[in-house]
């Protein structure tokens, strides 16, 4: 029985939607009795999306200085070319071919990308004005936006472009999924030696707290594992490298060094 409307309907077919079950209904008819008619209603179907790829990247965050935060904490970033993505199962594969798993990428798709070229090194001490780097991001509804320099101290527009970690100001939407950042704070989180190591198509990750912690016991215990992603779009596996791998046991990058000589001509 429905609500507001008289007798009772039959489920014909069913299909399970993103914003959930939609049912198609037919007035039963009792005893062989016809029912009056009426007006059917309108039907307003999502659209009828093909399921896409998995698109992974799994990386390793510095510490944070919190004492509640895992070190080390490793992440997979999940996501694919339209909404119809209903996530992913991941697995750890440390080099025998076992997949051991890690639980599910959620169903929130991840804002990663892959850089269009190689970001020119710049100096980790300065506001860089000079570079701008064009991103394309895995879909064209995947947003990416602007930040002051007030909400860049607070920590606003982080993210992971290859072996690097930076922030940026400035989030040009170019159309086709393409976006150019530019007014960079280079090498945080000490990856300072990383501003010199970039190379085009390597992978772009907006560090927003999207993306599914991995069991570091499983995902961090053998150097080299790799991080796979099944869908169900996916007819092999997604596999990915764990980025900045040791980074969060790595010790603060040291500040105001000093050098004193000694008698013998040295430090």
């Amino acid at each position: 029985t429905l609500p507001g409307h008289r007798g009772q309907w039959r489920v014909s077919d069913w299909e399970w939607r993103e914003h959930g079950v939609d049912l198609t209904l037919v007035r039963h008819a009792v005893l062989g009795i016809a029912t009056p008619g009426s007006d059917s209603g309108r039907v307003n179907p999502i659209p009828d999306i093909t399921i896409a790829p998995t698109r992974l990247v799994a990386f390793e965050l510095p510490w944070d200085g919190n004492a509640l935060t895992p070190v080390p904490l490793l992440l997979a970033a999940a996501s694919s070319e339209n909404a119809a993505w209903a996530g992913a199962s991941l697995f750890a594969d440390q080099g025998n071919g076992a997949l051991l798993p890690l639980g599910t990428a959620g169903r929130e798709r991840s804002v990663i990308g892959t850089a269009d070229a190689a970001l020119a090194p710049a100096s980790p001490l300065l506001f860089d004005r000079a570079n701008s780097i064009i991103v394309t991001l895995t879909a064209p509804d995947l947003l990416l936006a602007n930040a002051s320099m007030e909400q860049l101290a607070m920590g606003a527009n982080r993210a992971l472009l290859g072996p690097e970690l930076l922030q940026f100001a400035g989030a040009e939407p170019l159309g086709g999924g393409q976006w150019r950042i530019s007014g960079l704070l280079r090498g945080r989180g000490g990856t300072e030696d990383a501003v010199a190591l970039h190379l085009a198509g390597e992978a772009f990750v907006l560090l927003d707290g999207t993306g599914a912690v991995l069991d570091p016991a499983i995902a961090g215990a053998v150097p080299g594992t790799q991080i796979s992603a099944i869908g169900i779009g996916d007819g092999i596996p997604v596999v990915s490298p764990v980025l900045l791998t040791g980074i969060g046991s790595r010790p603060p990058t040291p500040v105001h060094a000093r050098i004193t000589p000694d008698s013998e001509g040295g430090i």
